[in-house]
């Protein structure tokens, strides 16, 4: 029995090292009035898009092909929140925001259009 602790004290050193998180640090994009934002520029290189809705106060992210989604705390100028894949992995989202609010005046139409720009952020993979 002595001989099998060591190797199941490294199996779970090895599995643990590998459960490490990683940070992704996102770059500022345009993504127009509807806060989705596609092709978001990071440092790792990845595919990512993100969204989020202040009237749902929900966001979702894309990495790779996988999608990860969840209620959030979406405010007009930050999103966070930890957001689940359907495999239970997940990501905890920290981002920043600018806007721009115009109003609109055409004949007797009046209305005010945000548009958001995504300043920054970080991403950390579970």
């Amino acid at each position: 029995m002595k001989v099998f602790t060591p190797i199941i004290a490294s199996l779970i050193l090895v599995a643990s090292a590998s459960a490490q998180s990683a940070t992704i640090n996102l770059g500022g994009d345009a993504c127009g009035n509807t806060r989705q934002c596609a092709d978001v520029p990071n440092d790792a290189n990845a595919e990512i898009s993100f969204g989020a809705s202040t009237t749902y106060q929900t966001a979702h992210i894309t990495i790779n092909g996988k999608t990860f989604s969840g209620p959030a705390t979406v405010t007009e100028t930050s999103v966070e929140g930890v957001l689940y894949a359907t495999d239970g992995t997940w990501v905890q989202v920290s981002s920043q925001w600018s806007y721009i609010r115009k109003q609109i005046n055409n004949g007797r139409a009046h209305y005010w259009v945000t548009n958001y720009t995504l300043t920054g952020g970080a991403v950390v993979t579970g």
